[in-house]
């Protein structure tokens, strides 16, 4: 075989809520495009990378929702289809739907899997590790007598995950491709060092020894080229305020021979409509209406995919507050109203910000009443007390940016 064209995806989060609205019949619309996708480009390998429900126990609607999807997918005879637990999912539930789908083609990789245990595919060397407790980590590593003191036990319990993938480099010589659900830690960078969803991170310096690593968690695109290491991300912004850095999924074409790729498709899969639409402004009180309709107007001219789904904005308003009679709940209606003539479902999250406590480079500067500086000949300890006093500011680098603005101004009056 002259080469083995992989897929990754995964982190769908079916059956998530966002701001309190089900995002189900769209994460629905999604994954029948991918699917129409996939059937074009018939990929050799599937891999869903974990994070498939939003909750450890989905309603019948997620569950139904996968079913079909895999259905549509296995048209495809000769594809196969691995998707393994993430932190989200219930690696129970798909450990025991796992007989059931083998014979269809689909292996459902769950909490009673060994990990150095290469899985039944002829084409390629492949190793999974999903997500587990930290319990069952440390239990396999017991089976495996991969540990055995007191001072081992005490390293395992604190890195349970990075012990277990060090063990398979040792066994494997890296020599194969390991699919996970995880995150890295690199040292150039201060991120990705945390516990995130009780997943510990991995080093990459330990990742770079497979041939390949394909995992899932991320919610954004990670391709480590120098690594050989790569994170699909989810396929919409699942939060917010949002992540404008959300994934796609990845088409690899992989010698087996040698497990290098030398090919990689992206721009393929990155416009595979959701009809989820997630942002963020930032405006005073006396824009609110014009900016939100504007963005209102923007999504009615770029959706086009689908009459019968509305798609849905959620969006975050950072509102400078100029105006102490500002009336949410009134232009919240009118936008609600607007959104609904536009067949777009509109949910809005506001957040108030006082000018005088902003010091970014759109810094806003509100005036001291002038009668009050006139009045008092030590301007500096005024001005320190007001801020203090009435706004709150304490720190004393925000305190002396904003004597400097203050002093520009008297001094150009």
């Amino acid at each position: 075989m002259s080469k083995v064209k992989i897929l990754l995806t995964g982190d769908w989060h079916l059956g998530k809520k966002l701001l309190d609205f089900p995002l189900l019949e769209h994460q629905k619309f999604y994954l029948e495009k991918l699917a129409e996708r996939i059937e074009e480009v018939r990929p050799d390998i599937i891999i869903i990378a974990g994070d498939i429900y939003d909750s450890k126990n989905p309603d019948k609607d997620a569950l139904s929702t996968i079913s079909l999807f895999l259905k549509k997918v296995r048209r495809n005879k000769d594809s196969i289809i691995i998707y393994i637990a993430g932190n989200h999912d219930n690696p129970a539930l798909i450990h025991y739907l796992n007989p059931i789908l083998k014979d269809l083609g689909i292996i459902a990789i769950g909490y009673d899997h060994n990990p150095f245990e290469p899985l039944p595919i002829d084409q390629l060397k492949i190793y999974a590790i999903p997500w587990m407790l930290y319990s069952d980590y440390i239990r396999i590593l017991e089976t495996e007598k991969v540990i055995g003191g007191t001072e081992d036990k005490k390293d395992a319990r604190k890195y349970p995950l990075r012990m277990l993938i060090n063990e398979l480099v040792k066994r494997t010589d890296g020599n194969c491709i390991l699919i996970g659900h995880f995150h890295p830690s690199m040292r150039q960078t201060e991120e990705m060092h945390e516990i995130v969803g009780y997943v510990e991170p991995v080093p990459v310096e330990i990742l770079s020894q497979f041939k390949l690593v394909l995992s899932g968690h991320l919610h954004k695109q990670l391709i480590l080229h120098e690594y050989n290491c790569y994170w699909a991300g989810s396929p919409y912004s699942l939060g917010l305020p949002p992540d404008h850095h959300h994934g796609n999924p990845i088409l690899l074409h992989v010698n087996p021979d040698r497990l290098e790729i030398y090919q990689q498709d992206i721009t393929k899969w990155d416009n595979i409509p959701s009809g989820i639409y997630v942002n963020e402004l930032e405006c005073h009180d006396s824009e609110i209406l014009q900016r939100c309709k504007n963005e209102l107007e923007r999504l009615k001219e770029s959706w086009k995919e689908n009459s019968k789904l509305h798609p849905v904005l959620f969006l975050k308003v950072n509102v400078i507050q100029n105006n102490g009679n500002i009336n949410l709940r009134k232009i919240s209606e009118q936008l609600e109203d607007i959104a609904h003539s536009m067949n777009i479902h509109l949910k809005l999250r506001w957040k108030m910000i006082n000018p005088m406590a902003k010091t970014s480079s759109k810094f806003v500067f509100q005036e001291l009443p002038g009668s009050i500086v006139e009045k008092v000949k030590d301007r500096e300890t005024l001005i320190k007390t007001y801020l203090q006093e009435v706004h709150g500011i304490a720190d004393n680098e925000k305190i002396s940016k904003i004597l400097r603005k203050i002093n520009q101004l008297l001094e150009n009056t």
